[in-house]
């Protein structure tokens, strides 16, 4: 089933308990290891942390992203529309704006 991706937690993702992330309003947005998990070594313990701090701040790279792919469309077209005053080849879209473009299709499951 795809989604919008307008569909997602609204607001401020923080994390809980070193491991699970919430929403403002506390609802468990997800939870890294299991007790088991965590106790196994300091190093999954330690990963399972950092994977928790990566998943809440999804919202913020999320808008920050479609904003930087917004600006560099812009950028673009500005460009382009020079043509008729300075000769030169228009450009394209680069590869980083196709790999931003890519995350945002697999965050949004339009992949």
């Amino acid at each position: 089933m795809r989604t919008k991706s307008s569909q997602y937690t609204k607001g401020k993702w923080k994390v809980v308990h070193e491991f699970n992330v919430e929403s403002e309003n506390h609802r468990v947005i997800a939870s890294c290891g299991s007790f088991f998990d965590n106790t196994k070594s300091d190093s999954t313990r330690q990963e399972n942390i950092a994977n928790a701090h990566l998943i809440s701040s999804s919202p913020d790279l999320y808008e920050a992203l479609k904003s930087a792919l917004v600006l560099l469309d812009k950028q673009r077209e500005e460009y382009n529309a020079t043509l008729t005053i300075l000769p030169h080849k228009p450009i394209g879209e680069g590869e980083i704006a196709k790999a931003a473009r890519k995350a945002l299709a697999k965050a949004e499951n339009k992949q």
